[in-house]
C-alpha cells in the first residue's frame, strides 16, 4: 500500500484551529450519544447528568431557629416595649433554642439571645414585639420537595452531591464517562519496563497525555504501541474506531517519511486540518472517520503539551462539561445588593450578556444555603469599608465559567413557574453550550428588569384590579413601544391549596378569617399576590384579619411545602403544586401568564430557539403531565 507523503495537508492559523475544533465538536452533540449508567450519588461527583433531577424531600425538611435564642408565639410579645417588656415563662410562652432547632409546633418566631433579659432558668424579659416567623428558617428554604433541582447534561460538583443527598436522592442516572483510545505510534519507542536498546528511547508520553484526559473528566485506555508500518496502524485505526469515542494518536503527523496517521485519516474520512501555525505543535492534526473525532498530536512532549494545554482542554467541554476557567471580568450589578459594614462578603452569581454588557446576578444568601454553589457562575466580593453595591456598579467579578458559555447564557427574571425550568432542560439538551439562567423575582420585578434591559425575557401573570384582566395595562403603563415583545404562553388554573381532604374545609376567600385557619402568602409583586389582594379588596377583607398574611414565600412549591408540612392550612397557588405535592385544590381563577422580550433579544439566534421550544412537543407533553395549563400559542 502506497501513500503519497505530504508536507502539511491543510495548515492553518492558530485561531482558526481553535475555531474549527469548536464548530466541528459542537456540531456532533457528542453528550446526546453518549451511554447512561445509574451510580451511587456519593460517586457522582464531576459526572454529567442524563436527565433532570427532582427532590425527594425538602432542605430544610421543616421549619428551624435561624439564630440562638428563643422560641415563641408571636402574639405573647406584641406588648412588649423597651419601658415596659414583658416576663415570659419557659414551657409555657418560650423554650430556648439552638441555630438549626426545629420549633415546636405552638411557636412561630425566634427571639436572639442578645435581646432578651434571662431572669433565671425559668423567666426571660422581652423588650419589643417581633412578627410571625421572626428568625425562623423556611421548610425548603433551599430546595423545595418536587423542584429542579439540576437540569439535563449539568456537571454536578460536590456541593451538589451534598444538597441531592439530603433531598432524599441515593442514586442517579448519570452520562457514560467518553471512552479515549490513546494510541502511541514509532519505531524508536519502547514500552516502559522493557530493556532499553541503543537508538530507542522509552514511550513516556502518554502517562503526563493519561493524566490530562482523566482531570478532564475521560476514561482513557492506552494502546500498546504501534510501529511505523502503515497496515498495522490502519487495522489497529479501524479495529477499534466503533470501540471509542475519540481516537488520539501520539506521534506520527509531522513531515517525515514515516509519518503516515494523516494520510490513513484522509483515506478513511475528512481532516479538518493538519498543521497549526503555532509552536511547539505546529504538526498536530484534526480529523473525522465515520463521524468520529481523530487527533493527532506530535511526538516530542513539549509540543504534545503545548497541544493539549491550548487545543484540546478548550475542548474538552464539548465531551465532558470540563471548564476550568477562573479569570475576572467586569460586569454590571443588576440588583442593589446591601451587605453589613465591617464584613467581607462573598456573593455567589449568575452572569451574563445583554448587548456588549456582562451583568450580574446575586443569588439566594445565607450560610445554611448549599444550591447558590451549585448554580453560581462566579463570585463578586464586596469589601469590609462598604455596605453593598448599588444597582448599575461595575464591578470586578471572578467567573468560573468561559465567557463564550457566559455569553450564550439567557437571563430569566420573572414569575415562577415550573415549565421555565423545563425549558431548561429541554435547551440543555438540544444545545449544552447554552442555558437559562433563572431568576424568581415576581411578576413586577420582572416587568421592572425588562424595562431596565437586564433580562433577556421575563414571565408575568399581572392582574388589573380594575377591569379584572391580565397584564397588558401594566405594560402599558411600564414599558414603550418598540421596548419589548410580548407573547401569551399558557393559561393556569390559581386556586387555594390545602392539606389532604381538606381537613379545615375551607371553600372561599371569607374562611381565611377564621382563626383556625393559618394562611401562608406569596411575596409583595408576585402576579398570585395581586390576585389575592383583588379578590380580598371584591369581598372588603382586610388583611390584617387574615392570619398568616405578612408570612410570605416565593415559589408555588414552597407554599405546597409549608401546608404539606402541617406549618399553614392554606395558600393559594397553581394547580400543579398539589398534584406534585399529594395536596387538595380548590380552583379560584383562571390567569394569563405570558412572556416579555426585550426588542434586542428578539433579533438573536437564542431567542429564534427559545421560541422553537417554547412551542416544542416536549414543553406541552410536560405540561400535560403536570396538569393545570392551557396553551394560548
Amino acid at each position: 500500500m502506497n501513500f503519497k507523503r505530504k508536507v502539511y495537508f491543510n495548515k492553518v492559523e492558530f485561531s482558526k484551529a481553535k475555531g474549527i475544533l469548536k464548530e466541528v465538536l459542537k456540531s456532533k452533540k457528542i453528550l446526546n450519544n453518549l451511554g447512561k449508567e445509574k451510580i451511587d450519588m456519593e460517586s457522582s461527583i464531576d459526572r454529567i447528568t442524563a436527565e433532570p433531577v427532582y427532590a425527594k424531600s425538602s432542605v430544610p425538611p421543616f421549619s428551624t431557629a435561624a439564630m440562638d435564642g428563643i422560641s415563641v408565639d408571636y402574639k405573647s410579645t406584641l406588648k412588649a416595649l423597651p419601658k415596659k417588656p414583658i416576663i415570659l415563662e419557659r414551657g409555657k410562652d418560650f423554650e430556648f433554642v439552638n441555630t438549626g432547632y426545629p420549633l415546636k409546633e405552638k411557636f412561630n418566631a425566634v427571639i436572639m439571645i442578645e435581646d432578651i433579659n434571662i431572669l433565671d432558668e425559668k423567666r426571660v424579659e422581652i423588650f419589643k414585639p417581633v412578627p410571625f416567623y421572626n428568625f425562623v428558617r423556611n421548610i425548603g428554604e433551599d430546595i423545595a420537595e418536587g423542584e429542579m433541582i439540576l437540569p439535563s447534561f449539568f456537571k454536578i460538583n460536590a456541593e451538589a452531591v451534598s444538597l441531592m443527598y439530603s433531598a432524599g436522592i441515593r442514586e442517579i442516572n448519570l452520562l457514560k464517562k467518553p471512552e479515549i483510545l490513546l494510541i502511541p505510534t514509532g519505531d524508536e519507542i519502547l514500552e516502559r519496563g522493557s530493556e532499553l536498546k541503543e537508538n530507542s528511547i522509552y514511550e513516556t508520553n502518554s502517562i503526563f497525555i493519561k493524566d490530562y484526559f482523566q482531570k478532564w473528566g475521560f476514561n482513557i485506555k492506552v494502546h500498546p504501541i504501534v510501529r511505523d508500518i502503515i497496515g498495522e496502524l490502519e487495522n489497529v485505526l479501524i479495529n477499534n474506531l466503533n470501540n471509542y469515542d475519540l481516537i488520539v494518536f501520539s506521534a506520527g503527523t509531522s513531515s517525515g517519511s514515516k509519518d503516515f496517521i494523516p494520510s490513513l485519516i484522509e483515506k478513511h474520512g475528512k481532516i479538518h486540518f493538519h498543521g497549526v501555525n503555532y509552536i511547539p505543535g505546529k504538526p498536530f492534526c484534526f480529523g473525522e472517520i465515520e463521524n468520529k473525532p481523530v487527533f493527532c498530536i506530535p511526538g516530542y512532549p513539549g509540543a504534545a503539551a503545548g497541544v493539549l494545554n491550548e487545543f484540546i482542554e478548550d475542548i474538552a467541554y464539548f465531551f465532558t462539561l470540563y471548564d476550568g476557567t477562573r479569570e475576572n471580568i467586569n460586569a454590571f450589578s443588576s440588583f442593589k445588593i446591601f451587605s453589613k459594614l465591617g464584613m467581607k462578603e462573598y456573593i455567589k452569581i449568575k452572569v451574563g450578556k445583554i448587548g456588549e454588557k456582562y451583568i450580574f446576578y446575586p443569588l439566594k444568601r445565607g450560610s445554611s444555603l448549599l444550591k447558590p454553589f451549585v448554580e453560581r457562575d462566579g463570585t463578586a466580593v464586596i469589601e469590609e469599608r462598604v455596605e453593598g453595591i448599588n444597582k448599575g456598579d461595575s464591578v470586578n467579578i471572578e467567573i468560573l465559567k468561559k465567557r463564550e458559555l457566559l455569553e450564550d447564557q439567557i437571563i430569566f427574571i420573572g414569575s415562577n413557574d415550573f415549565l421555565i425550568s423545563e425549558l431548561r432542560n429541554i435547551l440543555r439538551k438540544y444545545d449544552y453550550t447554552k442555558d437559562i439562567a433563572i431568576i424568581n423575582s415576581g411578576s413586577m420585578g420582572g416587568l421592572k428588569a425588562i424595562s431596565e434591559k437586564v433580562a433577556h425575557f421575563s414571565g408575568i401573570h399581572l392582574l388589573d384590579m380594575e377591569t379584572g384582566k391580565y397584564n397588558k395595562s401594566f405594560i402599558k403603563k411600564y414599558l414603550k413601544d418598540g421596548e419589548y415583545k410580548y407573547l401569551p404562553f399558557v393559561k393556569r388554573e390559581q386556586g387555594f391549596i390545602t392539606s389532604k381532604g381538606n381537613p379545615k374545609k375551607i371553600k372561599n376567600i371569607e374562611d381565611l378569617l377564621r382563626d383556625d385557619v393559618s394562611f401562608i402568602n406569596r411575596q409583595r409583586g408576585a402576579g398570585t399576590r395581586l390576585l389575592l389582594d383583588y379578590l380580598l379588596s371584591r369581598k372588603g377583607i382586610k388583611t390584617e384579619n387574615i392570619k398568616g398574611y405578612s408570612r410570605e414565600v416565593f415559589t408555588h412549591l414552597e407554599t405546597g411545602i409549608f401546608i404539606k408540612r402541617g406549618e399553614a392550612d392554606v395558600g393559594m397557588g397553581i394547580m400543579p403544586v398539589s398534584k406534585i405535592l399529594d395536596l387538595e385544590f380548590i380552583p379560584v381563577a383562571e390567569e394569563e401568564y405570558g412572556f416579555l422580550f426585550i426588542s434586542e433579544f428578539t433579533k438573536e439566534k437564542n431567542y429564534e430557539i427559545l421560541i422553537d421550544l417554547i412551542n416544542s412537543k416536549e414543553i406541552k407533553k410536560r405540561a400535560e403531565k403536570l396538569g393545570g395549563y392551557k396553551f394560548l400559542l
